[in-house]
């Protein structure tokens, strides 16, 4: 990672004014590992500043934020400690002081490397390797599986890859409709993956590895998860890719809870499949050998 975007990556705004942050579109809370807002945009406008939370004596308009953000939003923009009566200021979120440190720097680097193997190109043709062999054994329908061979390969129809390719397309994602979209915006940075992955009951620490390869992150998922749990996180991203191409092709919207509640049906299902033919290949097993033990034939 070059030294630019690794400290464009771990820099946020620290809210003074608010005057200068956007609420939307930049990086001021103090949540790694993309420190913006989950909710999306709503009754403020998409250029809407911080300051517009900001009450007259210099407190947050609690009453505003509450009807305005997810909960999750809400906890952390209440606790945020402004610097009252100064200009909104852009720090290293790794340093208490706010400032940039080699230290912090090389530990968020060292957080990196282990996925993206930054140095080794022997190391990376392995790591891709590894990571197509464990997407064809993991615990979920063929077509889930191939699905996630081409999201690995990023070779998805995704607006940033058809453009690309040369083909027009306005390139904004179909959920928040300000974003430019590519694949790990539908699949985990837009607010409406964020609220599905939520529901799932899987440890959002993993989850949100600020992976910006899709196959890294699949790899990391793997390596995070249990064979279960990577399952599910498989099967979700399944549906969250078929949820994005019906509101775009058909105009159909589903809510995260009708998303998760698919997903998890479709898992146990496929396990219980899965169970019943292992239990009819156990019978015929045993059938076979009674009948060489009684020597028919």
């Amino acid at each position: 990672m070059a030294g630019r975007e690794l400290f464009l990556a771990g820099t946020r705004w620290h809210i003074g004014s608010g005057q200068t942050a956007r609420i939307w579109l930049d990086k001021w809370l103090p949540r790694p590992l993309t420190f913006k807002v989950i909710t999306a945009p709503n009754t403020l406008g998409v250029d809407a500043k911080v300051e517009e939370l900001i009450d007259s004596e210099g407190g947050w308009k609690e009453e505003l934020i509450r009807s305005v953000f997810l909960p999750m939003d809400v906890e952390i923009i209440l606790r945020i400690d402004r610097d009252v009566g100064c200009p909104d200021s852009l720090r290293w979120h790794y340093e208490k002081n706010g400032r940039y440190s080699v230290k912090s720097a090389y530990r968020l680097m060292s957080n990196k490397a282990h996925v993206h193997l930054l140095s080794c190109p022997t190391g990376e043709s392995s790591f891709k390797s590894a990571s197509w062999h464990f997407i064809w054994r993991a615990a979920v329908p063929p077509k889930i599986t191939m699905f996630a061979w081409r999201a690995c390969r990023d070779s998805l129809p995704t607006s940033s890859n058809l453009r690309k390719r040369g083909l027009t397309t306005n390139g904004v994602c179909p959920w928040c409709g300000f974003e430019l979209e590519n694949l790990m915006h539908t699949l985990l940075r837009c607010h409406f993956p964020h609220l599905v992955w939520a529901l799932s009951q899987l440890p959002w620490s993993v989850i949100a590895s600020g992976q910006d390869d899709p196959e890294a992150w699949l790899w990391l998922l793997h390596r995070d998860l249990d064979a279960v749990e990577f399952s599910r996180a498989l099967i979700i991203i399944w549906n969250l890719w078929g949820a994005r191409n019906r509101l775009l092709f058909e105009g159909v919207s589903v809510s995260p809870q009708g998303l998760m509640e698919r997903a998890c049906s479709l898992q146990g299902l496929f396990s219980q499949a899965t169970r019943s033919v292992l239990d009819l290949e156990r019978a015929i097993q045993d059938f076979s050998f009674h009948v060489d033990s009684v020597g028919v034939g």
